[in-house]
C-alpha cells in the first residue's frame, strides 16, 4: 500500500465558512499519497467566490492542492464531473464542503480496495452531526443488493462524502447526470450498480455535518426529482423482482405523502391520495389526518404540518459510551 494516488474532489457553493474544516481532515490524513481537487461553483466575481479565494490562498503552498473555478453556478453534479476530469489518481472520493474525514478514512479505504479487485467501491459508516452534536452513527452494513437498498433508501450511505471508488470504474459510467438537482449521488450509484460491487468497512470515518434545520425540501421540486428518478432509472428497476419493487414504490410514496402534510390544499392531497394508495395503503386515520393539514383560509394551512419538526425537539440517540468514547472524543474535537 502506499502507490495508488487518490484524488479527493471538494465541490463548494457557499461553503466558505467550513471548507477550510474539510481541507485540514484531508491533509491530516495517515494517507499521504493524495491530490485535493477543490471545484468552485460560486458564480464569478460574487461575494461567495470572494470568500472562497481567501479561505484556498491560505494553501498556495501545498503543491498536491488544485483549485478550479467555474464561471457561473453549474450544480454539484457538475463540479464533481470538473473534478473528475482533473483527478489523476487510481481512487477517487469526495468530500462536501461541510463535512470532514476522521484520519484514517483514505488509508482505511484504500487497504481495502487494494485487498480485492472485485470491488470498486468502499463505503465506511458515517457520523451524522448536527451544530456540535452528533445525532445518530448510520452503517452501511454489508449488503448483498445494494442496488434495492439503495433505491429502496436513498440515505443509506449517508452522505455522498462517503462515495470512494476506483476511477476506471467512475469513468465507464460517465460520471454525474447534471440535470438532476437532488438525489445526485443516488441517481450516480443505482448506475454503477447495475456493473460493480461494493464492499464496506464497519467504522465510522465520514462525519456529515448538518446546518441545524431539517433540510426539508420543496415538495413541488422534490416530487419532479422523484418522478424524474423512477423515470429515467425505469431500466434499473425492471431488473428487481416484484416484490423488491413494491417496497420501493411503498418507500418513496410514504415519503411524498408525508411531506405533502401542509404543503397541498384539500384538492390537491385528494389527488395526491388517490396516487399513492395504488402504491401504498392508507388508513381512514391517515386521510383525515392529511386534510385537515391541507385546509387553508385566506391562503394559508391552519394546521402545522407534521414534518415541521424543530431541530431542538429532535430526539438525539444515545450511544454506548464506553463502546465509542474515543470516537465521539474525536469527533466533537474536529467539528
Amino acid at each position: 500500500m502506499g502507490k495508488d494516488l487518490v484524488s479527493v474532489i471538494i465541490p463548494t457553493y457557499k461553503g466558505a465558512k467550513a471548507l477550510s474544516r474539510a481541507i485540514d481532515s484531508v491533509l491530516n490524513q495517515t494517507y499521504k499519497n493524495l491530490e485535493i481537487i477543490i471545484v468552485d461553483d460560486n458564480v464569478s466575481s460574487s461575494d461567495e467566490r470572494i470568500e472562497t479565494e481567501a479561505v484556498v490562498s491560505k494553501y498556495k503552498e501545498y503543491r498536491n492542492i488544485h483549485y478550479i473555478k467555474h464561471e457561473k453556478n453549474m450544480n454539484g453534479a457538475a463540479a464533481r464531473n470538473t473534478g473528475i476530469s482533473y483527478a489523476n489518481g487510481e481512487y477517487i472520493c469526495f468530500l462536501d464542503d461541510d463535512d470532514l474525514y476522521l484520519p484514517t478514512r483514505i488509508e482505511k479505504s484504500v487497504k481495502k480496495l487494494d485487498a480485492s479487485s472485485d470491488y470498486d467501491a468502499v463505503f465506511t459508516g458515517v457520523a451524522i452531526t448536527i451544530g456540535e452534536k452528533i445525532k445518530e452513527l448510520r452503517f452501511v452494513g454489508k449488503e448483498e443488493d445494494f442496488l434495492f437498498a439503495l433505491f429502496n433508501n436513498v440515505g443509506l450511505f449517508g452522505t455522498g462524502s462517503n462515495l470512494f471508488l476506483r476511477k476506471e470504474a467512475v469513468t465507464s459510467i460517465n460520471g454525474f447526470d447534471t440535470t438532476f438537482i437532488r438525489h445526485q449521488d443516488v441517481e450516480f450509484m443505482l448506475r454503477f450498480f447495475m456493473d460493480h460491487q461494493a464492499t464496506c468497512i464497519d467504522e465510522v470515518l465520514v462525519v456529515k455535518s448538518t446546518n441545524g434545520t431539517n433540510n426539508q425540501p420543496e415538495f413541488f421540486k422534490y416530487l419532479k426529482v422523484k418522478e424524474k428518478l423512477f423515470s429515467d432509472l425505469s431500466y434499473i428497476l425492471d431488473r428487481l423482482s416484484n416484490e423488491k419493487k413494491a417496497k420501493i414504490y411503498y418507500t418513496h410514496c410514504n415519503e411524498i405523502f408525508i411531506l405533502a402534510h401542509g404543503v397541498l390544499n384539500v384538492r390537491q392531497m385528494i389527488s395526491l391520495i388517490s396516487k399513492i394508495k395504488k402504491y401504498r395503503p392508507i388508513s381512514f386515520k391517515e386521510k383525515i389526518r392529511a386534510l385537515l393539514y391541507s385546509i387553508q383560509f385566506n391562503g394559508k394551512h391552519i394546521y402545522k404540518g407534521v414534518c415541521s419538526k424543530k431541530i431542538n425537539e429532535v430526539d438525539f440517540i444515545s450511544y454506548d459510551i464506553e463502546k465509542n468514547r474515543e470516537l465521539i472524543q474525536l469527533i466533537e474535537s474536529l467539528i
